[in-house]
């Protein structure tokens, strides 16, 4: 039985849209840009009306983008205190529960923006010792329309004591039955489970999708 779900209408369109706009980006001949242009326009008519957007703006989305469109690159670390207590934010957009962590800036390292999104979120400063694994986002639960490879690290509180931000409602640390219990944001459970059983096991094998 063929899966038309909203969820799979939007991967379908979303990937569809993101060949289209890099058609017109690598094409040559005009007619072929225009093509690639109403193929773009058709798939942003779907999102549009699935997601409840205008088309039109839907189309900006990838129209504007620079150059190709490609995956973005993002970063977290399940940071634990001294009595093995993983750190959490509740983010302000939907006021769900995650590791913190967000964008890697041009520039920077993976590590790097894993560390300053931590500090910017939740105030704590962390010392990152293991790569706990790599994730495609979409192949573990993420709804947003953009693809992300997630890069997610294992990491010890250095000093700082929890607070919200622009960016978060709460942040605190918590047990592992705690964090059962809480409301986790769409694409983050895998990510959480495997900090959890690394932290809990010792032995870090990094994961990645296959």
């Amino acid at each position: 039985m063929v899966d038309l779900s909203a969820a799979r209408l939007v991967a379908l369109a979303d990937e569809i849209a993101v060949h289209a706009k890099n058609g017109t980006y690598w094409s040559k001949d005009r007619y072929d840009v225009e093509r690639f242009e109403r193929i773009l326009a058709l798939a942003a008519e779907i999102l549009g009306g699935t997601l409840r957007h205008d088309p039109a703006d839907v189309a900006r989305w990838y129209a504007d983008e620079p150059g190709t469109l490609t995956a973005k690159v993002g970063a977290s670390v399940a940071a634990f205190d001294t009595d093995g207590r993983l750190l959490m934010i509740q983010r302000r957009d939907n006021a769900c529960w995650a590791m913190p962590g967000g964008i890697v800036e041009y520039g920077e390292t993976a590590a790097e923006a894993a560390r300053r999104e931590v500090w910017e979120e939740s105030g704590i400063t962390v010392r990152i010792r293991a790569l706990i694994g790599i994730y495609e986002t979409h192949r573990h639960g993420s709804q947003t329309i953009r693809r992300w490879q997630h890069i997610s690290f294992l990491g010890d509180m250095e000093s700082g004591t929890p607070n919200s931000s622009d960016e978060t409602l709460a942040a605190g640390f918590f047990t592992e039955a705690e964090v059962a219990a809480l409301f986790i944001s769409p694409g983050h459970s895998d990510l959480i489970r495997d900090a959890l059983a690394a932290y809990r096991s010792g032995v870090v094998t990094a994961f990645f999708d296959r």
